[in-house]
């Protein structure tokens, strides 16, 4: 059997069933696997970018570029702060950092949905990128 890279579409729908499957494991209470769902959500929304620009992916360290030169391209430090709100997420995963000892008050749900609104945007640019209304 083969193996092939995944298209720039595919990493989109990927973005997408990672943001409902995320909702489903947080509501089912599972916050390890919602937590890395919501990072890979934000991760794939990334590599459609990266790819739609030829910017090099398949590391961690390739993400980090890539929002760092899309948040230049289009003079937008959201993207930045985004992207470390999601990355909170992925620590979570790997019992790094904290789960949010708010939670009870909102903490942790105000982050997902800033990375839920966060993976939005970047599907949005990919898709400017893809149809040429850039």
């Amino acid at each position: 059997m083969t193996t092939r890279d995944m298209t720039a579409e595919e990493h989109e729908e990927a973005a997408r069933i990672f943001v409902e499957q995320s909702s489903r494991e947080f509501a089912a209470g599972d916050v390890l696997q919602g937590s890395e769902k919501l990072w890979g959500a934000a991760a794939h929304a990334v590599i459609s970018i990266a790819l739609r620009r030829d910017w090099p992916v398949g590391s961690h360290r390739n993400l980090v570029d890539a929002i760092r030169l899309l948040a230049e391209e289009r003079d937008d430090d959201s993207l930045k702060a985004g992207f470390s709100v999601a990355r909170k997420f992925h620590d979570r995963f790997y019992g790094r950092g904290h789960f949010d000892p708010f939670a009870e008050a909102g903490g942790m749900d105000w982050d997902r949905e800033v990375v839920e609104d966060h993976v939005r945007k970047l599907l949005a640019i990919s898709s400017e990128k893809a149809n040429g209304t850039e």
